[in-house]
């Protein structure tokens, strides 16, 4: 397609950049899920976290923001970096082969087994790490306005992320609002 003007990168960049610390932050409360054995609803929450941050589009945009940043060395490895952190979730959703990313199956045959909580617990560690190295990639004042506007779009006032990842079964209804 047509090359986008700088403003409409600016905002991809943006958007990318808030989505990145929403899962940053999803990933968080998912792990205190797993440490509180609130496991209910637990691979749909990952399901919901991707298709409503968009991920991979999301860290491809903020990847390629870099370049409009002047910091195109950054670029190969912000798109590496995303892809990782998409595969890494994805693996936990899919590990022991009764869920897919692209479908829905019962709750019966999504049980969070000892084994699944240890490799989910490994799988979202290593997600929050490489989020963290995703986005020491960005200029400090462009992941601190991401986080800014993460927390005046999506953060309740009892500082409460609605990202449908807490009590109950994840839903639209419950936080996962698009950016």
């Amino acid at each position: 397609g047509a090359p986008q003007p700088a403003s409409a990168r600016a905002s991809a960049l943006t958007r990318g950049l808030v989505n990145l610390v929403r899962v940053r932050e999803g990933t968080d409360l998912l792990l205190s899920r797993l440490r509180e054995g609130k496991l209910s609803g637990f691979q749909t929450a990952i399901k919901l976290l991707l298709l409503d941050t968009d991920l991979r589009n999301s860290a491809r945009d903020a990847a390629i923001g870099l370049g409009d940043l002047g910091l195109v060395g950054r670029v190969s490895m912000a798109g590496s970096i995303g892809e990782t952190v998409f595969f890494r979730l994805a693996q936990v959703v899919e590990w022991d082969g009764w869920d897919k990313l692209d479908r829905d199956v019962g709750e019966q045959f999504t049980r969070m087994t000892p084994e699944k909580v240890a490799f989910a617990t490994r799988g979202l560690t290593s997600v929050k790490f490489e989020v963290a190295r995703l986005l020491a990639l960005f200029p400090r004042e462009e992941v601190a306005e991401a986080e800014r506007l993460y927390r005046e779009i999506f953060v309740q006032g009892n500082g409460v992320a609605p990202t449908g990842v807490g009590g109950g079964e994840p839903s639209e209804q419950n936080g996962f609002i698009s950016f």
